[in-house]
């Protein structure tokens, strides 16, 4: 691990400054994705559940037994 993140000091170290700003938000981004490995499937459900929200299915629910 740290042999793997002192290599990446090297290379970040040699990177051209026109390439800086897209490692650091590709980094900002693995650091977000890291930390929040459920916010694909809080989404998918999210997305899935307006499906389900409308008056026909309501009324088919609200009077099921």
């Amino acid at each position: 691990m740290e042999a793997a993140r002192q290599q990446l000091y090297d290379v970040v170290e040699h990177i051209s400054p026109k390439h800086v700003a897209t490692l650091l938000e590709f980094a900002l981004y693995l650091r977000q994705k890291s930390t929040d490995d459920f916010s694909d499937l809080v989404l998918a459900s999210e997305t899935s559940l307006a499906f389900w929200d409308n008056p026909t299915d309501n009324e088919v629910w609200n009077n099921a037994l």
